[in-house]
């Protein structure tokens, strides 16, 4: 899998290290432990732009996450969401059982995604390499709010645009 080919994954701060001989999924899976740190029951996937790299960050952390909490983690797919259909999200986003991955489309592009965001336990930003700008970044932590942020990941530019 050559989707994972950045230099390094954050979390609170703490490089996770990413090398070509690390087989793919297993980053992953150091990016599943790692933000398992943290308490949620639902976490935002914030991208700073296209909601596509939002939602294949969530299909992966689920084929990890899957084999841990089984059918009791769920991927919402928040992007490209409408007003009028915010409200149904929204309830699932904040009942049911279980841990749920949502992906949601940037706040800069769509604002309604920021009440799926708010209504999340936490969140997760999505920057994409040789795209994403520390402004554009910034403009994002600010609205969503950085103490709602657990970390960062950094993906390729067309990390988004393989099937999910």
């Amino acid at each position: 899998m050559s989707d994972i080919d950045t230099t390094y994954m954050h979390v609170k701060h703490r490089p996770i290290p990413m090398t070509p001989s690390i087989e793919p999924l297993a980053v992953w899976q150091t990016l599943w432990f790692e933000i398992r740190r943290h308490a949620w029951h639902s976490l935002a996937l914030v991208p700073v732009e296209d909601g596509t790299v939002s939602l294949r960050a969530a299909t992966l952390l689920h084929e990890v996450g899957r084999v841990f909490e089984g059918p009791l983690l769920a991927v919402l797919d928040a992007t490209h969401l409408t007003l009028g259909a915010a409200h149904e999200l929204l309830a699932a986003v904040e009942g049911g059982t279980g841990s749920r991955l949502v992906a949601v489309d940037s706040p800069l592009d769509r604002p309604s995604a920021l009440p799926i965001v708010a209504a999340a336990d936490a969140a997760l930003l999505v920057l994409t390499l040789g795209e994403s700008t520390v402004p554009e970044a910034e403009k994002v932590i600010e609205e969503v709010g950085p103490k709602r942020f657990i970390g960062a990941i950094s993906v390729p530019h067309d990390f988004g645009l393989e099937d999910v």
